[in-house]
């Protein structure tokens, strides 16, 4: 790095007025990158490793089993997975959380591929026995697939913009949305759950939450 781009913290004079420091240091930041003003977020090309980072923080944080790498491919296409469970829930409601479950540990955990009904239906067999699971598979592809596509259309209109995206109803009926794992805090004081104790699974409470 160039020593002479490096800002001094206290500003300087500037075509006849004071620059401040911050914008001096966003100026040297642009240029040790190689881009333009106003194109920081944009173009660089290693958010990748700080989506990975965020990822491993919070699965230690919550004791969420993860692998240490991303599944082979990812992003994936999950359209059928999704369509399934779409249909679990229709044939199999009380199933659903625990193919959910299945489903998550296969692909993050094992790096297993859930893409095709070949990849997921030897996952959910064990938790939803064969016939059910083979009935749910028939329905993916009938009201299933109706079911996923008014689902989304809801969630849009909700204002979904990403995932996750959760809807809470607490116990007087008060609905609030909100988004991203890093909020799963204000949906469990919304929704009037206790908080975990500093020193238990969930170290320090809600206090990291945001």
């Amino acid at each position: 790095m160039r020593r002479d781009l490096c800002p001094h913290p206290s500003g300087r004079r500037r075509q006849g007025h004071w620059e401040h420091p911050t914008a001096q240091y966003q100026k040297y930041v642009y240029l040790q990158i190689n881009n333009p003003p106003g194109r920081l977020l944009t173009t660089r090309t290693d958010k990748d490793k700080w989506i990975d980072l965020e990822r491993r923080r919070w699965a230690s944080q919550f004791n969420i089993p993860v692998a240490n790498k991303m599944p082979d491919g990812f992003p994936v296409a999950t359209l059928a997975p999704q369509r399934f469970v779409a249909a679990v829930s229709l044939v199999a409601p009380e199933k659903i959380e625990d193919v959910i479950a299945a489903l998550y540990h296969a692909f993050f955990v094992e790096l297993r591929p859930i893409s095709k009904p070949d990849d997921f239906m030897p996952i959910v067999e064990p938790v939803l026995g064969k016939e059910t699971a083979a009935k749910a598979l028939e329905t993916s592809t009938g009201n299933g697939k109706k079911l996923l596509s008014a689902n989304t259309e809801k969630v849009i209109l909700d204002g979904a913009f990403g995932l996750p995206w959760f809807e809470a109803i607490n116990g007087e009926g008060k609905k609030e949305f909100y988004w991203g794992f890093d909020h799963i805090g204000q949906v469990a004081d919304h929704l009037g759950l206790e908080k975990p104790q500093p020193g238990s699974a969930g170290e320090g409470g809600w206090k990291a939450m945001l």
